[in-house]
């Protein structure tokens, strides 16, 4: 990008990111990320996530850690909105995109969680219909909610 003088944004950066990170070429990762000042730009929480993530798979937990560390002070760490999460997935669906399942997986988990069994079902039928079968991941997690929705509480 930077030879053909186009001028990535922060987006654009979080794909190169997320493509080494998959790739677990940490460091080329790292490089890119520690260069989105020099575009205007500055790193999102996808921009952390992709890199924690990455860290994370490589086994570097412990930069790992000082990463999600210096995510949080900037306020960038996830705060559970989960309404904002249920309505950015159906906004996406309605517009033709699909969410992965680690959305999905995420996304029905705290639905369920949060005690609200109806719209995981409802989101569980629309990621059958987007998606095709789900993997035994989903399932396991659908049901783990599921259980923690009977259990007692004092």
């Amino acid at each position: 990008m930077k030879a053909s003088g186009v001028i990535p944004d922060t987006f654009a950066l979080n794909l190169v990111i997320k493509a080494c990170s998959k790739c677990l070429e940490m460091e080329e990762a790292i490089r890119v990320f520690k260069e989105i000042g020099l575009y205007g730009c500055e790193p999102n929480e996808f921009s952390y996530g992709y890199i924690v993530q990455g860290l994370c798979r490589k086994g570097w937990v412990g930069k790992s850690m000082d990463c999600f560390k210096e995510m949080r002070a900037k306020g960038l760490a996830l705060e559970r909105r989960l309404g904002e999460g249920i309505e950015v997935v159906f906004d996406m669906l309605r517009n033709g995109m699909t969410p992965d399942l680690l959305t999905y997986r995420t996304v029905l988990e705290e639905m369920c969680r949060e005690g609200r069994a109806d719209a995981a079902f409802e989101l569980l039928e629309e990621l059958g219909r987007a998606k095709g079968a789900m993997d035994r991941r989903t399932y396991s997690d659908l049901l783990e909610g599921l259980h923690w929705l009977c259990q007692p509480r004092e």
